[in-house]
């Protein structure tokens, strides 16, 4: 299982820095032009939660999600690193990027849960958007009954409406 998670860790590790070499690679106003987040600050729902986003500059969106069910409330923070648009027709901006969250709970005692992202976000219209992405997640719960630890491959929906 260790090793699974491992190769799947390095594969996607190897993925991202593949495709942060075409961004080195691209011309500087190039790169700027390409960003369909710059200057922009956003609010939506995902699967199951809500989030806000903002564009933190030179490629970087900040964003706090919270996401909840019966029981339970997930806080978390994403850190993005935002990819050259793919050209066509209606805009796509690939990203990835890191997540870390805390839950809360009347039955939990503690907990985090932790992961690497990596997807991309439709835009149907010039000021909303719909995101996919996914990737391997490591989370760690307790509570008075006892503790579990899980990896697995985590997969989110929303949409973002940017102002």
């Amino acid at each position: 299982m260790i090793k699974k998670v491992f190769l799947s860790l390095l594969f996607l590790f190897i993925f991202v820095f593949v495709l942060s070499a075409e961004v080195v690679l691209l011309e500087k106003e190039e790169a700027q032009n390409s960003n369909l987040f710059r200057g922009k600050i956003g609010v939506g729902f995902n699967w199951t939660g809500a989030q806000a986003r903002m564009d933190i500059g030179s490629n970087f969106l900040a964003e706090i999600r919270g996401q909840y069910s019966a029981n339970n409330l997930l806080l978390a923070l994403r850190g993005y690193y935002v990819l050259p648009k793919l050209t066509g027709q209606p805009p796509v901006q690939p990203y990835f990027g890191v997540e870390f969250g805390i839950p809360f709970s009347t039955v939990l005692t503690s907990g985090f849960e932790a992961g690497a992202f990596f997807g991309g976000e439709v835009f149907v219209t010039k000021n909303i958007g719909v995101g996919l992405d996914l990737g391997p997640y490591f989370i760690s719960i307790s509570s008075d009954l006892g503790s579990v630890s899980d990896i697995g491959l985590i997969i989110n929906l929303g949409v973002t409406y940017y102002f």
